[in-house]
């Protein structure tokens, strides 16, 4: 199943799930075949994304790659990290031609848009986040220009940026009681440690290098551990601490648990200019969108609605209330910071 923009969609393929309008009416069911006249139907109607089954298209892009799936992809990098876990060490070209899988994952239906939510269905944290953030940095990174060799160098750091957490001990990692100074001085450590551990291996660049070392400095000087500011902090780290940040924010650990994905949305975008650097943080939110409007999803409440608007603020159209019944009268709510109705999934 693939969640597409209507610009994405094409005569023949099938819906995966219903299409609602934004008063909660079925527009087309799941299961039926698209034709030209239903997509411009839904384009009047301001349908944003819908999901469709996925057929494996060959790439637009390339007709001659073989198209690799999200589950391909994603067993292809945790097999590598799960080799590097084991071994400490690193075999540079599956990586490499792991992250050109993903990076041709991402473009074959030229998407530049991602869902959030469709990245975070994974039970292992360190294996996800790994990916996630791989997915996340080459999002931004294709939306501000980089070439295919930067992208390769990006998605590279991406995936290997907390490499160095193979040295701080297990039970620090998954300490579920609040860190001490101590604690968090070793944890600190892994930036150098895997930035120490791959400073000699052949085919690691030094923007690959870079990012391991740096995705938790902050522009204003507050991250670690070096201190850096704004220019003294590479492109590439600056995306890798951008989507690090996200995914982290919005993932469930021992200790805590994730905000939602709208939440540390704004998180982001408030920190654009002081933690992140801004043209990051502008290409971050141009290019993912936690809830496209049009998605149904599930609120707080146990109620189920239609994302009417994502910007400024997330407004959902409550079509079912909590014991699954369809409400006689659609009530629309803002979600924003004043409010304590969240999103918890896509329905």
């Amino acid at each position: 199943m693939q969640l597409l923009r209507i610009h994405q969609l094409t005569e023949g393929m099938v819906l995966a799930k219903d299409v609602y309008d934004y008063s909660g009416r079925v527009l087309l069911f799941e299961g039926i075949e698209l034709k030209n006249s239903f997509i411009a139907r839904l384009k009047e109607l301001d349908v944003y994304a819908l999901y469709v089954q996925a057929k494996g298209d060959v790439s637009p892009f390339d007709k001659s790659i073989k198209p690799i799936s999200r589950e391909e992809t994603l067993k292809a990098i945790t097999d590598s990290i799960q080799d590097v876990t084991a071994a400490k060490s690193i075999d540079v070209g599956q990586i490499k031609e792991d992250i050109l899988n993903l990076l041709q994952t991402i473009t074959q239906h030229k998407t530049v848009c991602l869902c959030i939510s469709e990245i975070q269905n994974y039970d292992s944290y360190t294996e996800s986040h790994s990916f996630n953030v791989a997915v996340l940095s080459l999002v931004i990174g294709i939306k501000l220009g980089l070439s295919e060799s930067e992208l390769l160098d990006l998605g590279m750091g991406a995936i290997v940026h907390d490499i160095g957490k193979l040295y701080i001990q297990r039970k620090l990692l998954n300490k579920a009681e609040k860190l001490t100074n101590v604690d968090y001085t070793e944890l600190k450590r892994h930036t150098q440690y895997g930035h120490d551990m791959l400073a000699n291996v052949d085919g690691i660049s030094q923007e690959v290098r870079d990012i391991i070392l740096d995705h938790h400095e902050r522009m204003n000087g507050s991250g670690y551990p070096r201190g850096l500011k704004r220019d003294e902090i590479g492109l590439f780290s600056k995306i890798v601490m951008v989507a690090d940040a996200f995914d982290a924010m919005t993932s469930d650990r021992i200790y805590k648990k994730g905000v939602t994905p709208y939440e540390a949305v704004r998180v982001i975008k408030a920190m654009g200019g002081v933690l992140f650097d801004p043209d990051v943080v502008e290409a971050f939110l141009s290019t993912v969108v936690p809830y496209p409007a049009g998605s149904m999803v599930e609120l707080s409440n146990g109620q189920i609605g239609v994302v009417t608007a994502s910007d400024p603020d997330l407004t959902v159209r409550v079509i079912y209330d909590e014991q699954g019944y369809k409400v006689n009268e659609a009530k629309e709510f803002v979600l924003d910071e004043d409010t304590e109705l969240k999103v918890i999934r896509i329905s």
